[in-house]
């Protein structure tokens, strides 16, 4: 990683000279908190200015605050967020399994996106390879001093000399005050769940937020449709009062969930698979193994992908696969990775063709079972193998992967679009670029994935909807690929979920919304899980099901009118109709697209 060769730091030596607004104490929970534990950061803590991109930044001490406090200034976005940090380095270090509570205030002083509010990406870690760390998490402030806390166990023994608390400044020209920093180690046995939770919060939360009706209005102007349902006699004449019943059994609009499909596999017959195979096929249309397609995966046992794959064709789950190139080292893990990579230094041809094998094998082999293909994942952090083969590599791949996959949507994916606040712009930059030149390359790429893992800087949804605007002027569809919200409040999580889902729901160019796992155990994320180890809904799951299988879910009866008909406007999909009258019951399915849909029903003679 870059953030891994640093040849300089600055330090913080002199004092800003001017008064500073001064932050309220501390809530008597969060004082007692820290001092039930030992002090890690002392207040005249050495503070150091680090990352290859620190020449673009300032960071200065801030008298007459609680300390250790400081001001840092982002004068340019770089690449990472980690390519300016402030480090605050420890008196002590901490063991693995130890309890760390921190807290501290922030303010924006100035800022230029257009809520006036200043971002970081705090965590405590270790400071050089490989960087363990927790407390992890965004924070956003505005003009006011905001109160942040957190707790979490530490990774791994990490002595004082390695051990520092870190505010990433790699974000859009900003100017963010720091105050009052505290980190405590309370020890292994401390509770966690009894330690304060902050409660977190996002711009447009509010019941009465403007992007709320709009986005109700799109809904219902773009996601829903016409059904006409016609009742006839036997001899075709129009039957009046007819009950008729009217069902969406399958949305057209992508609803799925990654899953793990080699515990799947080894865990066929137990209660918890059978269960878990139930609840995949009640809640979405369609899945992602989260790791069986992977190229080291398949090479290892291409067998438990095949056979899940078979199982969900039949159990008529649409499949996204993840993942044919990923285009870098670290990533890179298949058996003889290593001798690969060095032999490819001399002869580039070997590592080219060897994807190109790979790509033909499982393209062939899983035709006519995968719907969609992540092509290309992550390149932007990823990028060993263009850096080596070139850029154009992306567009051979793409090429290759429509002529052994003719019929399925091809994905350019990756992280970083939506999350953070939505303030990484070089890396929207980025994507925004890489899909144009693939356009203008002529690669077939059908769609654009855009991962969402929200963290603590849950984006605003009208931030949401701006950069879906922005990506809708390239004419490429948008799915949201690997959706989790990872926040400590479990109320938030559930309305940011419902929040997130309602707004790319009413987008008009996204396609479809895809969970990154739905039970605990086996969860990238395990707190943003829909249900935890016991099957107990969580509240992710609770604001899925709310959205897709209440708000969004058409099931109505009614009674045809004088010319045998009952109009209906439903969400778009697959319906099971029904209609009953004198000559007996009959039943139907019919397709409700973007021109609406027709289904008529004659019902046999009456008996006399």
């Amino acid at each position: 990683m870059l953030r891994a060769v640093i040849a300089l730091l600055f330090v913080v030596t002199s004092p800003l000279a001017r008064a500073q607004p001064t932050p309220p104490a501390m809530p008597d929970e969060v004082v007692r908190a820290l001092d039930s534990g030992s002090s890690l950061i002392d207040p005249d803590a050495r503070v150091v200015l680090s990352g290859e991109a620190r020449q673009d930044a300032e960071l200065v001490s801030l008298a007459g605050l609680p300390q250790p406090a400081l001001r840092v200034t982002t004068r340019k976005q770089p690449h990472h967020h980690y390519s300016i940090e402030a480090r605050v380095e420890a008196s002590a270090g901490v063991r693995k399994g130890d309890v760390l509570f921190a807290a501290w205030w922030m303010r924006a002083e100035s800022s230029r996106v257009e809520s006036g509010e200043a971002a970081t990406l705090f965590r405590t870690q270790r400071r050089v390879s490989p960087w363990e760390r927790t407390l992890y998490g965004d924070a956003v402030a505005g003009p006011e001093w905001k109160l942040f806390y957190r707790a979490g166990r530490a990774p791994a023994d990490i002595p004082a000399d390695e051990f520092a608390a870190v505010f990433s400044a790699g974000y859009p020209r900003q100017a963010f005050d720091i105050a009052g920093l505290r980190v405590s180690n309370l020890g292994p046995d401390a509770d966690l769940d009894a330690l304060p939770t902050m409660r977190t919060s996002y711009l447009g939360a509010e019941p009465d937020a403007a992007w709320r009706a709009a986005a109700e209005a799109r809904i219902d102007r773009i996601r829903k449709a016409d059904l006409a349902v016609s009742v006839v006699d036997a001899q075709g004449r129009p039957v009046a009062g007819a009950e008729v019943e009217v069902e969406l059994v399958r949305h057209a609009f992508w609803f799925g969930s990654a899953f793990a499909a080699d515990w799947l596999h080894n865990n066929w017959h137990t209660d918890d698979a059978r269960r878990y195979r139930d609840t995949m096929v009640e809640l979405f249309n369609g899945v992602a193994p989260a790791n069986q397609l992977k190229w080291a995966r398949w090479e290892q046992n291409p067998d438990i992908a095949l056979t899940t794959l078979r199982w969900l064709k039949g159990a008529g789950l649409d499949v996204h696969g993840h993942v044919l190139v990923w285009p870098g080292l670290e990533k890179f893990r298949v058996q003889d990775a290593k001798e690969l990579w060095a032999a490819a230094q001399s002869d580039p041809d070997l590592l080219r063709q060897r994807i190109d094998n790979h790509m033909v094998d499982v393209l062939t082999r899983t035709r006519g079972l995968v719907k969609d293909w992540d092509v290309v994942n992550e390149p932007y952090t990823q990028h060993e193998f263009l850096d080596l083969l070139g850029r154009d590599a992306m567009v051979h791949w793409f090429q290759l992967a429509h002529e052994h996959a003719p019929d399925a949507n091809l994905y350019l994916n990756d992280f970083s679009i939506l999350a953070g606040n939505g303030l990484n712009k070089p890396k929207q930059d980025f994507m925004y670029d890489t899909v144009r030149y693939l356009l203008d390359a002529g690669a077939p790429i059908d769609a654009i994935g855009f991962q969402s893992h929200m963290g603590g800087g849950l984006t605003p949804p009208y931030r949401l909807e701006a950069i879906l605007d922005r990506f809708a002027e390239l004419g490429v569809p948008i799915m949201i690929t690997e959706y989790d919200v990872d926040v400590p409040d479990p109320e938030v999580q559930e309305q940011y979920t419902r929040d997130f889902m309602t707004l790319v729901f009413s987008h008009p160019s996204v396609n479809g919304f895809t969970t990154w796992g739905f039970w605990q155990p086996h969860m990238w994320q395990p707190n943003s899980a829909m249900y935890d180890a016991d099957w107990n809904l969580m509240p992710v799951g609770r604001a899925f099901i709310e959205r897709v299988h209440e708000a969004w879910k058409t099931h109505e009866r009614g009674s045809t009118d004088g010319r045998g008909r009952l109009d209906v406007r439903g969400f778009k999909g697959t319906y099971a109709v029904r209609a009953t009258g004198p000559g007996g019951v009959v039943e139907g399915e019919v397709e409700l697209g973007d021109g609406g849909g027709t289904i008529r029903f004659t019902l046999p003679a009456a008996d006399r």
